[in-house]
């Protein structure tokens, strides 16, 4: 065989270990992103519930029937980011985490309430006297879950969270 030949032999083989090499590790990463932490799911749901806070901060994950990995993926990681930052507030009734499925009969109205579009959201509401104040759509985290970005996905989340409290 011609060196040219074994050369570009090892040059393909390379290339193909290479990429197999990252579907691995992009694989084990999303396998951790997608393990569910403690997530709590609700089937109907109002936004006064006796046992929390007037005022708080209500951190909801909403969701359709149909659900791809991404939306498990967002699912896990912003409850992984409240869970992990807001141990404290959640024991106190200060933040407020739940998971909505906006497809259930009950659940509808919180697609146009907070302006959904029928997409998986995390939605940051502010509540005040027991009413809503006002809200927040966190659409980065898409990108960051479709790039596999966890690390960047937990900080986007709990900054937004902070800031969204002041």
């Amino acid at each position: 065989m011609k060196p040219k030949t074994i050369f570009t032999i090892l040059l393909s083989a390379f290339v193909v270990f290479s990429f197999a090499e990252m579907a691995i590790k992009r694989t084990k990463l999303q396998a951790e992103s997608y393990a569910p932490k403690a997530s709590v799911s609700v089937t109907s749901t109002t936004l006064n519930d006796v046992n929390l806070r007037a005022d708080r901060l209500a951190v909801y994950y909403f969701h359709g029937n149909v659900r791809c990995e991404n939306c498990r993926a967002i699912e896990a990681n912003a409850n992984e980011a409240v869970h992990g930052e807001f141990t404290r507030e959640l024991a106190e009734g200060s933040v407020e985490w739940k998971v909505i499925n906006f497809d259930e009969a009950d659940n509808k109205h919180f697609d146009k309430d907070f302006e959904l579009g029928g997409i998986p959201s995390v939605v940051l509401i502010k509540i005040r006297g027991g009413e809503r104040k006002n809200f927040k759509s966190l659409t980065d985290v898409w990108q960051l879950v479709i790039t596999g970005e966890k690390k960047a996905f937990l900080d986007y989340v709990r900054k937004e969270i902070r800031d969204f409290q002041k």
